[in-house]
């Protein structure tokens, strides 16, 4: 197991990265970029400025664990959607030719529908999709943000942000190249117990993101969970996730990827002093990684 971080490509991250320790970077990737086909249209001049690419974060010390975007592919709106798909199938050739072979994103959501109400064009279009990434040897984790206001699914565009959803997403479409991008700080809000989630869905994480979150209690019990503030997330160390026993059990259930740390969400340490957020995080986690 090793740490990394969440960035965008800019050299001077990766150096930022490096000079704490990190292995790994989890790449963000934004719609439009040269070294992104054409999603179903492969183009020929992609590939070298593909490999330009990885090539440049192997030369700063490194490897690019995953290739994150998150798009709604299941998006009613059928524009949307097929720019969403021509992006994430343009990743998925990415991920195959470079070498990185794992692709983070969202399983997308029917919009304004209760979750379940997505099953059915996730099993159509992930069943396409995910065999379609089988077929270039690329596995596709799926992040677990509710993104609805104040961190519940209520208004968000991914569906596949509760276990209940897990379970019945996963009977319904069982390729083993889809699995989970697991990001405990989401459970915070849920209510949702990380070691025993672990338990039950450990063989289905293709990656992590660490991030934290707590619960602000004075606000908690003057207005509940669902009012603005109620629920912040912060680096790893600054909330209410016991990361001791969560990497324990990480690796109890074969985990030996990368914690990628996902800055820029706490309220304190963001913009200007993200940095200083980024380096707590890496001190916190750093030793639990290497006692266990």
């Amino acid at each position: 197991m090793n740490l990394g971080l969440m960035m965008r490509h800019d050299p001077a991250r990766m150096r930022f990265a490096r000079s704490l320790g990190a292995e790994t970077a989890a790449l963000v990737l934004q719609a439009g970029e040269p070294w992104l086909p054409g999603g179903k249209r492969v183009d020929v001049d992609w590939r070298p400025k593909g490999a330009a690419l990885i090539g440049e974060f192997q030369e700063a010390g490194l490897r690019v664990s995953c290739l994150s975007l998150y798009p709604n592919v299941l998006d009613a709106d059928e524009r949307r959607a097929a720019e969403a798909e021509a992006f994430l199938r343009g990743a998925i050739h990415l991920a195959s030719e470079t070498g990185v072979g794992l692709v983070g994103t969202f399983a997308g959501r029917v919009l304004d529908r209760p979750l379940e109400e997505s099953l059915p064009a996730f099993e159509r279009k992930w069943g396409e999709l995910g065999r379609f990434a089988e077929g270039l040897g690329v596995r596709v984790a799926f992040e677990n943000c509710p993104k609805g206001p104040h961190h519940f699914p209520p208004g968000g565009n991914n569906f596949l942000c509760t276990p209940a959803m897990w379970e019945r997403a996963f009977d319904a479409l069982p390729l083993s190249n889809l699995g989970l991008e697991w990001d405990p700080s989401h459970f915070v809000a849920l209510g949702i117990e990380p070691i025993e989630n672990l338990r039950r869905f450990g063989a289905k994480i293709f990656h992590v993101h660490a991030k934290d979150a707590r619960r602000e209690m004075e606000v908690v019990s003057r207005y509940g969970l669902y009012h603005p503030g109620a629920v912040v997330h912060c680096f790893p160390g600054l909330g209410d996730l016991a990361w001791r026993e969560i990497v324990r059990e990480l690796r109890a259930q074969g985990y030996n990827g990368p914690l990628d740390v996902e800055g820029h969400h706490d309220p304190i340490y963001r913009g200007e002093r993200e940095d200083e957020g980024v380096r707590i995080a890496f001190e916190h986690l750093a030793p639990l990684i290497a006692d266990e």
